[in-house]
């Protein structure tokens, strides 16, 4: 008959940019099973792990086989949540201690885009650090930039690292209704987002342009004016009336 001792390890992966948590891990031996409970943390909604359980009978090389309930993939966050493994059945000459180790291997996470923010405004000739989270690390992103729905550019093919820093090309169409799209391709799904409306405009401002001309008229106009005015300029020599003949 097998004998077991139930020590939990906890294991928490984490990436720089993901992370997910397994905790409040709790064993028990009821009958020729054993109920593994544990609660398992997400940092985005909607976010999907593939759980596996190891065994310290084999250095933890190859996940324990014989189990139902919440493991394998698909599983989503939550606490209480329940593993039975068939210990008798599977560890039919086993006898000693064993200690149990849970992995959650993340698989799937939405993406969430942090900037553009809705009615963000660029100019186009200058650089924008364009931010999003979520999405799995090494993932390889399509970064789009789409106006009524439809691709008018692809910014670029990147790793996914939460971030990139974009230059508007000068020959974008100026627009108030555009948005960011980016789309991660992981396994068998398809991962994308759309950002809320933001506007491109000109590199300089069309008044600015119109500044400089106009001071310049102005001036112009001004000095016009005082040439043609009924009284003489500063400089302008007087000259003595003619003498007058007979006098």
């Amino acid at each position: 008959m097998c004998k077991f001792y139930f020590t939990i390890l906890l294991v928490i992966s984490s990436l720089p940019v993901f992370s997910q948590r397994v905790s409040n891990v709790q064993a028990q031996g009821i009958g020729d099973y054993v109920a593994i409970r544990y609660d398992l943390q997400e940092d985005l909604p909607g976010q999907v792990f593939e759980v596996a359980l190891y065994g310290s009978h084999n250095g933890f090389d190859e996940p324990l086989r014989v189990v139902r309930g919440e493991i394998g993939p698909n599983v989503t966050s939550g606490k209480g949540k329940q593993i039975e493994w068939g210990a008798q059945k599977e560890l039919t000459q086993f006898s000693g201690d064993i200690t149990f180790e849970i992995r959650a291997r993340l698989t799937y996470s939405p993406l969430a885009i942090l900037n553009p923010q809705v009615e963000s405004m660029f100019r186009r000739g200058h650089v924008y650090k364009l931010q999003w989270k979520g999405g799995l690390s090494g993932e390889k992103l399509r970064l789009e930039l789409i106006r009524d729905g439809f691709e008018t550019q692809v910014i670029d093919n990147v790793i996914n690292t939460g971030s990139y820093s974009w230059r508007v090309s000068e020959d974008v169409p100026i627009a108030e209704n555009y948005r960011l799209k980016i789309t991660g391709q992981t396994e068998n799904s398809i991962n994308s987002r759309t950002s809320d409306l933001f506007a491109i405009r000109r590199q300089i401002p069309l008044v600015a342009k119109f500044i400089p001309a106009g001071i310049l008229a102005g001036a112009g106009i001004i000095y016009i004016v005082g040439r043609l005015g009924g009284s003489p300029a500063d400089d302008d020599p007087v000259l003595p009336p003619p003498p007058m003949e007979g006098l």
